[in-house]
């Protein structure tokens, strides 16, 4: 009973800490009036005439986002990612809705399943993707790999199928798969020269 209490009580720190960082991390963003910034509004108005998209927006996304020297009008679907990127959010398209959310809850929308690379993904988009191994095992690429990953990403190996899942924004897995495929020929080059010295 001791050692749950005291479990709980290490959970509890833990996500304090996590919601006092990121509110600092808003609040920071917030009070730097020193930074361009837009109203998150006119920018999502910008992009909707442009790409015919609807948006949702989720209660804690802050009313101005920090863009640099880009100007509105030249926002785009793509630049409106890349903004929310840079301000820890992001864009999920749920029924035909974009929603725009904080990036710590993009693990747990239903993101598109890619594993074949296409040219009309934007590159902020966030994405699932399988990678199935040919020689490594899986379940050794992912300490090497998951560094790479941003927080929110995900990356897993399913032992069975000798496969990974990985969740990020469509640049990074496409990074990632090109990472696993030297990976995996190296693997088999290796195995060949251990055969070969048997």
């Amino acid at each position: 009973m001791k050692s749950a209490s005291i479990v709980l009580s290490i959970i509890f720190c833990i996500a304090i800490t996590g919601n006092a960082a990121e509110i600092s991390a808003t609040k920071t963003m917030r009070d730097r009036p020193d930074l361009p910034a837009l109203e998150l509004q006119r920018l999502l108005d910008q992009v909707a005439k442009i790409s015919g998209r609807d948006f949702l927006i989720h209660r804690e996304v802050p009313s101005t986002l920090v863009t640099g020297s880009v100007a509105i009008s030249d926002v785009d679907y793509a630049g409106l990612l890349a903004i929310l990127r840079n301000n820890g959010m992001a864009a999920v398209t749920i029924g035909g809705h974009v929603n725009v959310i904080p990036v710590r809850y993009v693990r747990q929308h239903s993101l598109p399943i890619v594993n074949e690379d296409t040219m009309d993904i934007a590159d902020d988009e966030w994405v699932t993707r399988v990678i199935q191994l040919q020689n490594g095992s899986a379940a050794h690429f992912v300490p090497i790999l998951r560094p790479i990953l941003p927080q929110a990403g995900h990356l897993v190996a399913n032992a069975q199928s000798n496969s990974l899942l990985i969740v990020d924004r469509y640049a990074n897995v496409k990074r990632v798969s090109d990472l696993v495929r030297e990976l995996d020929v190296v693997s088999d080059v290796f195995m060949q020269n251990k055969n070969a010295a048997k």
